[in-house]
């Protein structure tokens, strides 16, 4: 009850300032929309979103607007899968498709971050996962189709590349953790970024208080299917930005890299098609003397 009196008294009292033009509340809704964290890339324009009850209507109309035409964009665009298509070309090889066919089939773009051009190169990869073993008749039938699953995998990772991403934190004991998932929305142009064809700046989020932590995410394009990722680690008054571990979860998978001097820990090849689902644990102590990467 407090806090809502508190609310109003700052409304009431407090001066607005001028109006929020159109250009930056389409501006904040695009970054919203993208995955952005708007209150830290927006800090003035939010706390006035919160002394003015028009700019916040305004704000909220559009950011409404957009979501749903966004969706409807993204049905549209979607409805024939890349996974769908592979599926159809599989199934009438099948003798028996296994039940859970289309989990399978989705695996299979979290684990090649480069598409197999040899019968060798695709036993290697799965020689170190267990969806072989579980599917032999369809590992069988994918490797009579090493051409379509290359399309598979290209047409999959150009899907994923761009859209926007949505982050649940949680806190840790060591340190902070980030589940990324799909956004309803599709790629939109992001204002509040530098973002070109060949870059992608997945999130940036503040995590933790009182004093937060910032954590930002650039992935940049290797290959059709794969990309270099850039976890960024930093917070007010961190005096030494190297030796955190940051650890990453997906298809099964988990790498561990090292910040630099910058903050920065860098993944060198992940699969395109894992950035919307990746688990990211960042340890914000130190890593102490004696600690391997793994």
């Amino acid at each position: 009850m407090n806090n809502h009196l508190d609310d109003l008294r700052r409304i009431l009292t407090e001066p607005a300032g001028p109006h929020l033009d159109d250009e930056k509340l389409a501006e904040m809704v695009t970054a919203e929309l993208s995955g952005e964290d708007v209150d830290v890339l927006y800090t003035p324009e939010t706390a006035h979103l919160g002394r003015c009850p028009d700019c916040a209507a305004a704000y909220e109309e559009l950011a409404s607007l957009s979501f749903t035409a966004v969706a409807g964009m993204a049905a549209a665009a979607y409805a024939m899968t890349p996974q769908q298509a592979f599926m159809t070309l599989l199934q009438p090889e099948l003798a028996e498709p296994a039940a859970n066919l289309s989990q399978v089939i989705a695996a299979l773009p979290l684990l090649f971050a480069e598409p197999p051009t040899t019968p060798e190169e695709f036993e290697a990869v799965l020689a170190h996962t267990t969806w072989a073993q579980s599917v032999p008749d369809v590992a069988t039938t994918v490797l009579r189709h090493l051409a379509a699953l290359t399309a598979y995998l290209t047409s999959t990772a150009a899907a994923v590349w761009g859209r926007a991403v949505d982050v649940q934190t949680a806190v840790l004991p060591q340190g902070h953790q980030l589940q990324l998932q799909p956004a309803p929305g599709t790629a939109v142009p992001v204002l509040s970024s530098a973002e070109t064809g060949d870059e992608w700046h997945l999130l940036s989020r503040s995590v933790g208080h009182p004093v937060a932590w910032h954590v930002s995410m650039r992935a940049a394009r290797r290959s059709a299917t794969g990309c270099a990722l850039m976890v960024h680690v930093d917070r007010p008054g961190l005096a030494d930005a190297d030796g955190r571990q940051v650890t990453i979860a997906y298809g099964g998978r988990e790498e561990t890299a090292v910040t630099d001097a910058n903050g920065t820990a860098t993944f060198p090849l992940v699969p395109i098609a894992a950035l919307p689902t990746l688990q990211v644990t960042i340890d914000t102590l130190p890593e102490q003397p004696g600690q391997q990467q793994r």
